[in-house]
């Protein structure tokens, strides 16, 4: 799939299918390495190959589990996680607590398709942290990504 900065990308409009933890294959560049995860397997997938064109290397995980079992295989790799606030069985905030006590200066990106005040009521939530609402444009996800891993 060819990088396009106007594909927006909506989870409510994909099918839940694996919980199983894939690896994108990925160029070898000197963007930031990312953890997706986010329950909706075709979604992952569909970040997996956007960044990729956008030259990252990414894994993804659709559970928790999952990420924190990629994570623990590959946590020198990975620069940034780039999760969903709402998840079945861990939240994105767990999981960042959890992988934080593993790699203290991972940096996160959440996102949800979900409104302002569900989002503020998933325990340790905080809007100090990086945030990008679904459904978003690749060129608006570049630009995050580049202000949290490389700050002017």
């Amino acid at each position: 799939m060819p990088f396009d900065p106007h594909v927006m990308l909506n989870a409510s409009t994909l099918l839940y299918s694996s919980r199983n933890a894939s690896r994108c294959p990925m160029p070898v560049s000197n963007k930031p390495t990312i953890l997706v995860v986010d329950n909706h397997a075709d979604f992952v997938e569909t970040l997996g190959h956007l960044l990729s064109s956008a030259g990252h290397k990414s894994f993804g995980a659709t559970t928790g589990l999952d990420a924190i079992l990629v994570f623990k295989q590959h946590h020198s790799e990975i620069d940034l996680l780039l999760v969903d606030v709402v998840m079945p069985e861990m939240s994105g905030p767990e999981l960042l607590d959890c992988l934080r006590s593993l790699k203290s200066d991972l940096k996160v990106l959440f996102m949800s398709g979900y409104d302002r005040q569900t989002v503020s009521a998933v325990r340790g939530f905080s809007w100090n942290h990086p945030f990008i609402q679904k459904p978003f444009e690749a060129t608006a996800l570049q630009k995050k990504i580049s202000l949290i891993c490389h700050p002017s």
